[in-house]
C-alpha cells in the first residue's frame, strides 16, 4: 500500500494508456492534491505544537482526558517495565498495541531518565538523526502526540504524562511512577552507602529488593538501539555485582543453598561469569556434592574454551581441585 500523501495514494489506477492531454490533467490534479494535504499537515503540525507547549491553539483549549471509572486520588500510579519488555501499566490496563516503534522507544527513553529531562534537540538527534531540523522536530511532535495518546487513555490530565516546557521533554513532575530501571538504581545506590556504612543487614535489604527488580536486560524486545547499548552493559555488570555480594554475604552465614542460587543466576544471566561458576563449584563442595562441582568445572571449562577460547583461570582450577582432587586436562 502506497503511504498516504504519495502520489501512488492519490492518483487513481490507470489500466490504458493516457493521452497527454489527459496525462497533463492528471498532474495537476494530483498535485493539487498534494498542495492541500501540505497545507492539512501544516495545520495539524501547529496544533500539536500548541498543546505540547501548553498553549491553547485555534482559540480553544487544550481538550482534557475524561477521568476512569473509579478514578481517585487511591488509584494506582503509572509502572513503566523496562527490564526484558518494554511495558506500562495502571492497575489492570495497559498501554499496548504501539502502531509506532518510535513512540514507544521514545517514551522508554524518557521513563529510563526518571524526573531528568531531555532537550528537544537532543531527542532530535537521538531517533532521527538524518533528518532535516524542522523535519526531526516535526516526527516529534508526531510521536509526543502518540505517545500522549495511548498514556490518555491510562491517566488523567492534560498533558496526559508528558511534560513539555521550555523546549525539554519528561515524564510529568508528582505523576508517583513507578519506574523499574530508576527503582533498581535506588536500591543500588542505597545498597552501596550501606555496605559503605557497615551495615549489612541493610544492604542486604536493598540489594535483594534490586535483583527481584531486574527481570533480564534492558529493553531485551530492542537489541540493536544504539542508545540502549551502554546502559544495558552497565545495567548488567551492576546487577551482576549485587548477586556476588549477596553470594559472599550468604557464605559468611554459610548459607550455601542461597549461594548456589545466586551463582546459578549469575551463570543464568551470563554464561562466561567464571565468578558465578566458581560459587556454584564452592557451594557444592560446601554440601559435598563433589560430583556436581565436578561437572560444574567442565561446564565451565567448556563454555569459556567455545565461546572465548580461553579457559579457566588459575583461580578456578585451584578451587575445583581442592574439592574434586587431580583435574583432567
Amino acid at each position: 500500500r502506497s503511504p498516504i500523501g504519495s502520489p501512488a495514494a492519490l492518483a487513481p489506477e490507470i489500466d490504458s494508456p493516457t493521452p497527454l492531454a489527459e496525462t497533463q490533467a492528471l498532474l495537476e490534479a494530483t498535485r493539487a492534491d498534494l498542495l492541500r494535504l501540505s497545507a492539512a499537515q501544516e495545520q495539524l503540525f501547529a496544533l500539536l505544537q500548541a498543546r505540547e507547549d501548553g498553549r491553547p491553539a485555534g482559540g480553544r483549549s487544550p481538550a482534557t482526558v475524561p477521568r476512569l471509572e473509579g478514578d481517585d486520588a487511591e488509584a494506582p500510579a503509572l509502572e513503566f517495565r523496562l527490564f526484558r519488555f518494554f511495558e506500562v501499566r495502571r492497575g489492570q490496563q495497559t498501554a499496548d498495541r504501539w502502531t509506532s516503534k518510535k513512540a514507544r522507544l521514545l517514551l522508554a527513553y524518557l521513563a529510563m531518565k526518571g524526573d531528568a529531562p531531555a532537550t528537544r534537540e537532543s531527542l532530535i538527534e537521538m531517533f532521527w538523526p538524518d533528518s532535516l531540523p524542522e523535519r526531526g522536530a516535526n516526527n516529534l511532535s508526531i510521536a509526543i502526540h502518540q505517545i500522549r495518546a495511548r498514556l490518555g487513555k491510562l491517566i488523567p490530565g492534560d498533558d496526559r504524562g508528558i511534560r513539555v516546557e521550555q523546549g525539554t521533554y519528561r515524564l510529568s513532575p508528582g505523576s508517583g511512577a513507578s519506574i523499574d530501571v530508576v527503582e533498581f538504581q535506588r536500591h543500588i545506590t542505597r545498597g552501596r552507602t550501606a555496605i559503605g556504612a557497615g551495615e549489612e543487614a541493610t544492604a542486604r535489604d536493598e540489594l535483594s529488593a534490586a535483583v527481584a527488580l531486574c527481570t533480564g536486560d534492558l529493553l531485551e524486545s530492542d537489541p540493536y538501539e544504539e542508545w540502549t547499548i551502554e546502559p544495558r552493559r552497565a545495567l548488567a555488570q551492576t546487577y551482576q555485582w549485587a548477586l556476588a555480594w549477596l553470594a559472599a554475604d550468604a557464605a559468611s552465614s554459610g548459607d550455601w543453598g542461597s549461594v548456589l542460587q545466586h551463582g546459578r543466576t549469575m551463570v543464568w544471566r551470563d554464561a562466561c561469569n567464571e565468578e558465578g561458576h566458581r560459587l556454584i563449584i564452592q557451594a557444592h563442595g560446601e554440601l559435598g556434592n563433589r560430583s556436581e562441582a565436578l561437572r560444574q568445572y567442565r561446564e565451565c571449562a567448556d563454555t569459556l574454551e567455545s565461546q572465548t577460547g580461553v579457559g579457566p583461570s588459575p583461580e578456578t582450577k585451584a578451587l575445583a581441585a581442592a574439592i574434586v582432587g587431580k583435574l583432567s586436562e
